[in-house]
């Protein structure tokens, strides 16, 4: 989870570049984005993992077949670009390289789902309806898993099972792409709600599991929409889909997770809805498999300007949603396709449900047009009748800057907004040649084309005063202007911290510490020097040399080093060819890590 405060458990959640960039994930989404304190995993025929087009060649985020051709994962999981994306099925890979993709012909968010940004995450539920495939034909064995449908459980069976692709460690991250499990013990509501009083509204619609006493076991980033299993009369039952949690398997703060068994009926009635042909269509029927159907979605680039010295670019594109249910086209006059520009998106073409060979499949063709007053609508052809729906333009700029400080900048609203609006939006970055947040106080300008846009932090005066936002003006967009509410921010630096003590820098003792905030669960030590160690038991401990780094591996539950709890240290003998001092750097699962070197004392 990135150690972000309040973190989704999806692959994509963030990704974390030399960028400044928007974060879209929790039991942190995304992706980018295994499963602390377990095991490697048997095969789960149920098992499916979310790929998206970005990264066609990695899981981001997990899920459950449900049905032959319906898969369950988080809500929280398809807010971002979902175009061409697919599901993997049959495989304990999560580099998607031993099953088989499906791709993905709709996506269904539950309609109370809020949004990562809000205090109340419940509903976090999702379906992916898939194409046709031949499972007989499939690479390995495939099969959908029973619902859970008593609301009694999995708190009656004392812990269920947490199925994911995710970290493995609490801090920093550590994946590999083996599918792992752990049992994870529940937790009741009530225990839960404490647990979050003040940071997350917690009701009977979700599940919560972790050991509050000790932590060290539960799902992370790239686990979400992965299953939560029980097993009734000795087959598995889909009791849950991981969601959020505050950290990773830190003490007094359990995973959340979305309960199936109050969700079941809407699961049901709308497979049912996706996947059997209907018997009438009528315009909200048109809306809702309009919206969640055609995943490309409705875009015009009206703006882009690029720089081809610094390449900086500056994109705003308008998108249409559609916002009323379709009705005859009578009352819309001399209707007309717009002219688009180049690689815009204004049109597309599904079938309804039902058997794509039969004669009742009804193919729905979708596009955008404009009437004679320049109103755009949603035009849709079915069976040789013309509907219309009215379309919401929304609005998104994308800036990247590169002439100084990098950044790069993406939101979407219902339209554009000048300062004193807050958008609900969280922003991480890690940008090059800075360190703090407070370093981002003056103005940064980045040249695009022949005008500029500018972007700095500033106090929020006009809803909520001492609050940092992000501005961005430019030419381009005229009076108007964005701003954003930053509403997490973390400097990606390590609590842990290595001390050599040596005589001749060769040889001595190494005491890995651990100040705080949090406790550390699975380890790996990447340094440029090479050295063996040993414990206090005398085990040896060799590095596995990848690249120019030499890295050490750390097992929880597996070591008893695997764990490094606040205020615990780890002493290790060490012994090396080279000189330890000379330029020596670390990181600790892939952040760099406080090394000194210093003379053994005594």
């Amino acid at each position: 989870m990135q150690n972000f405060s309040g973190s989704f458990r999806t692959g994509t959640l963030v990704t974390v570049v030399s960028l400044f960039s928007l974060s879209c994930t929790k039991r942190e989404s995304g992706s980018d984005t295994k499963i602390i304190g377990g095991q490697l995993a048997g095969q789960h025929p149920f098992m499916a993992g979310l790929v998206l087009k970005s990264d066609p060649t990695r899981v981001s985020c997990g899920a459950t077949l449900i049905r032959e051709n319906v898969a369950v994962t988080a809500a929280h999981c398809v807010e971002s670009d979902l175009s061409g994306a697919s599901v993997v099925l049959g495989t304990n890979d999560a580099t998607v390289v031993e099953g088989d993709t499906i791709p993905v012909r709709a996506i269904i968010a539950h309609p109370n789902y809020k949004g990562m940004t809000s205090k109340d995450l419940s509903s976090d539920i999702a379906l992916l309806i898939l194409g046709d495939y031949d499972r007989a034909a499939m690479k390995n064995p495939v099969a959908p898993i029973a619902l859970n449908t008593d609301a009694q459980r999995p708190e009656k069976d004392g812990s269920f099972k947490a199925i994911g692709w995710g970290n493995t460690t609490s801090h920093g991250m550590l994946s590999k792409p083996e599918l792992r499990e752990a049992v994870i013990p529940s937790v009741s509501i009530e225990q839960c709600k404490a647990a979050y009083a003040g940071e997350y509204e917690i009701d009977s619609t979700q599940v919560c599991g972790g050991d509050l006493a000790n932590g060290g076991i539960d799902s992370c980033q790239g686990d979400s929409g992965g299953p939560l299993v029980t097993v009734l009369g000795g087959q598995p039952t889909l009791a849950g889909v991981v969601s959020f949690g505050t950290g990773c398997a830190q003490k007094g703060k359990p995973g959340v997770y979305t309960r199936i068994s109050h969700f079941a009926d809407w699961i049901n009635s709308t497979a049912d809805r996706y996947t059997t042909a209907p018997k009438t269509v009528d315009g909200a029927l048109l809306r809702e498999f309009t919206s969640n159907t055609c995943l490309n979605g409705f875009s015009n680039s009206e703006m882009q300007f690029g720089s081809e010295t610094f390449q900086d670019s500056l994109n705003i594109k308008r998108e249409f949603r559609v916002s009323s249910n379709f009705r005859p086209v009578g009352d819309v006059a001399n209707l007309q396709t717009p002219s688009v520009s180049v690689g815009s998106n204004q049109s597309c073409r599904y079938d309804l449900p039902g058997a794509s060979a039969a004669k009742h499949a009804q193919t729905v063709e979708v596009d955008v047009q404009k009437d004679s007053g320049e109103k755009e609508y949603f035009s849709a052809r079915l069976n040789g009748r013309q509907f219309v729906a009215d379309a919401q333009k929304t609005a998104s700029i994308e800036l990247i800057c590169s002439s100084g400080t990098m950044f790069y900048v993406k939101f979407a609203q219902n339209s554009f907004m000048n300062t004193g609006a807050l958008g609900e939006a969280s922003f991480y970055f890690d940008a090059p040649h800075e360190t703090g947040l407070d370093n981002f106080s003056r103005a940064e300008r980045c040249v695009v084309g022949e005008t500029s846009a500018e972007i700095f932090v500033a106090e929020a005066t006009a809803k909520q005063p001492s609050t940092r936002v992000i501005v961005i003006r430019s030419p381009h967009l005229g009076a108007e202007s964005f701003a954003f509410r930053i509403l997490e921010f973390s400097e990606m630096t390590t609590p842990v911290t290595m001390h050599f003590a040596t005589s001749d820098n060769r040889s001595g003792k190494l005491v890995v510490a651990n100040p705080g905030p949090e406790d550390v669960f699975t380890w790996e030590l990447a340094c440029n020097v090479e050295f063996e160690l040993r414990t206090t038991k005398g085990g040896i401990i060799r590095p596995t040399k990848v690249g120019d780094l030499f890295f050490h591996e750390f097992q929880h539950p597996e070591m008893k080093e695997g764990r490094i709890r606040v205020g615990e240290t780890h002493t290790f003998g060490f012994s090396s060819s080279s000189d330890v001092s000379t330029a020596m750097s670390c990181m600790l699962n892939k952040q760099t890590v406080i090394v000194r070197v210093a003379a053994e004392q005594g």
